[in-house]
């Protein structure tokens, strides 16, 4: 049997595709395990201040009120590098570990969109060439600002992270190079609005007392509240578990110890929050308004 040399460029021509398509498979199945298989909690060096959880930055592009209400969360420790990073290359789940000695940016991808934040921070620190620095195997580039300070960042093991803090920047790849899990994973709160924020309970108490014993108390490890914001109000949404069975009173008195341990926390004026509740089925809903004025 003879084949024409048009059926053989065919045959490889098919045979080509096919190899491409299961590569390509391989590859997607192999990126979204990298993208899934990452234990947050494990990864920072030490208990965080506070967490800001950013499902979309695409918002970004188009009101600048979400980037406001990081800024005001976070005391404008954030710096604007990572919001002209993320406006111009949207991401989501996006991670702001916040430290007084600074800011950690972690963001679980993959390693080709790891490569292209690295372009991007390339393109917009253009004012020297990044300094590359080998460390337990992995590359950390570090970009001059403007400012003359120094933002790292490096991938490994499905994470991309960023701090202007080296210190923080190096813990971190020790602790993600360790692979140290803690002995009792917690897990992290669901977020529902374009950004939350997720603050230790320890740092926040919310308990009530009664005749000198406390009659309630948050317990879990994390206190997470979904954040909406518009032109004239922030509003800070919680989800509280409580008894049906407690007293009647309980859920006013809880509202109003979150409400004073939350104003203290972020540093608002107590008598401009505006409160809100609502319990049912064991869950204790609150809401907490705070004036903003113009964006």
């Amino acid at each position: 049997m003879k084949f024409r040399l048009r059926d053989i460029v065919i045959f490889f021509l098919i045979l080509s595709l096919a190899g491409s398509f299961v590569y390509h498979l391989f590859k997607h199945i192999h990126e979204e395990d990298e993208r899934t298989e990452i234990n947050m909690y494990a990864l920072f060096p030490a208990p965080p201040k506070a967490l800001v959880r950013v499902q979309q930055t695409h918002y970004w592009n188009r009101s600048s009120n979400d980037w406001q209400t990081i800024q005001q969360l976070s005391g404008k420790q954030i710096p604007p590098l990572y919001r002209q990073l993320f406006t111009i290359h949207p991401v989501n789940n996006l991670w702001f570990c916040l430290y007084p000695e600074g800011v950690i940016c972690l963001l679980p991808t993959t390693s080709e969109e790891a490569r292209q934040l690295q372009q991007k921070m390339k393109q917009l620190l253009n004012t020297f060439p990044p300094q590359k620095v080998s460390q337990d195997g992995t590359d950390v580039y570090y970009y001059a600002d403007a400012e003359n300070e120094f933002a790292g960042a490096f991938y490994a093991n499905g994470l991309w992270v960023s701090s202007y803090n080296k210190v923080l920047l190096d813990q971190t790849l020790q602790r993600i190079n360790l692979q140290n899990h803690p002995a009792q994973e917690t897990a992290i709160p669901l977020a529902h609005a374009t950004t939350s924020l997720l603050i230790p309970a320890s740092e926040l108490p919310v308990c009530v007392y009664a005749e000198d014993s406390v009659c309630w108390q948050y317990t879990d490890t994390w206190i997470s509240t979904d954040i909406y914001r518009t032109s004239q109000k922030m509003t800070f949404i919680f989800n509280l578990p409580i008894s049906s069975s407690q007293h009647d009173s309980l859920p006013a008195v809880i509202t109003d110890s979150l409400q004073q341990s939350i104003s203290r926390y972020l540093q608002l004026r107590p008598d401009s929050i505006r409160s809100t509740y609502k319990a049912e089925d064991g869950n204790l809903y609150i809401a907490l308004d705070y004036p903003t004025g113009k964006p």
